[in-house]
């Protein structure tokens, strides 16, 4: 059974989760055979940016990889919570964490992984790959212009988000993933600020390297969100294990106002002005497996 579908996020059924992960790992997917699985044809330069992924995928640590997924437009206290009891465990058992590094559930799962991470002095391109949707100044832009222009997005929403992938930007850049064909994504389109239905397209086709990568996913999905169940959808094709937690949450319930997020166990980081990262280990230790989260 690849599908595990409880009505809360413990260590029991993240553990599930992660067994069936290792027993199900499959190595040498290759592209047609996940064209094959998830029932999709893919154009020439779909192709290519597909083919950039695995080239960089191919140069990563061969840890396993839990993905999460979860709704960026209603997060309350239980999904934040939800969401860093998942990341740590994941991290936890050495395993690493990928998503694609939006509002809401992946900035959260972001800041719980960089701060263990970063504590432990590991490596964090071994522990954390975030997937972005479009090339990293576009996406940046995206969302600097989604700060001041929507009223879709909290400002606090879209400036926390930028902050962070601009410090990740800086410090550690082979985390990100956002090499796509030139031809692929039409960088025009992905910012003007009406097409809203191409970006949605653009986010859902970024969930195939998702799930090509991930050996499965923690999924926090609210108020049936469908980029969620698309997200979670792919994985199961691949016959991977999928753990979701379904939330309904109110308009009043929600945490918009980034401000006032607050995740259990990470500080506050202010990324306008925080100094260089700690030093991190030496990779001959690293390598030598002596050190664990």
């Amino acid at each position: 059974m690849t599908r595990i579908k409880e009505n809360y996020i413990d260590q029991r059924n993240l553990k599930h989760l992660v067994e069936q992960a290792i027993g199900q790992r499959y190595f040498d997917l290759t592209i047609p055979e996940y064209a094959r699985c998830t029932q999709q044809l893919f154009s020439e330069p779909e192709l290519e940016s597909f083919r950039n992924f695995k080239d960089w995928l191919s140069e990563k640590d061969k840890r396993l990889r839990i993905a999460t997924s979860g709704s960026w437009r209603n997060i309350n206290q239980e999904v934040v919570d939800d969401n860093a009891k998942a990341t740590r465990y994941i991290l936890s058992r050495g395993f690493g964490v990928l998503h694609g590094q939006a509002i809401g559930s992946d900035f959260i799962s972001t800041e719980v992984a960089l701060d263990e991470i970063l504590k432990n002095r590991h490596i964090p391109a071994d522990y954390l790959m975030l997937v972005l949707p479009a090339q990293k100044l576009v996406y940046m832009e995206r969302l600097s212009q989604a700060a001041t222009e929507e009223d879709e997005f909290v400002r606090t929403q879209a400036t926390s988000l930028n902050s962070q992938l601009r410090w990740i930007d800086e410090r550690y850049p082979e985390i990100i993933f956002d090499n796509y064909a030139p031809a692929h994504i039409d960088e025009d389109r992905f910012l003007h600020l009406n097409e809203h239905d191409y970006r949605k397209d653009i986010y859902h086709w970024r969930n195939n390297l998702i799930a090509f990568a991930a050996d499965g996913m923690v999924a926090f999905r609210t108020n049936d969100s469908g980029g969620v169940f698309d997200n979670y959808k792919k994985i199961l094709d691949l016959r991977r294990p999928v753990l979701v937690q379904e939330y309904s949450i109110t308009t009043q319930e929600t945490i918009d106002d980034y401000d006032h997020l607050k995740i259990p166990g990470v500080p506050k980081r202010c990324y306008e002005n925080s100094s260089l990262p700690p030093p991190l280990i030496p990779q001959a230790l690293h390598d030598s497996g002596e050190l664990t989260i």
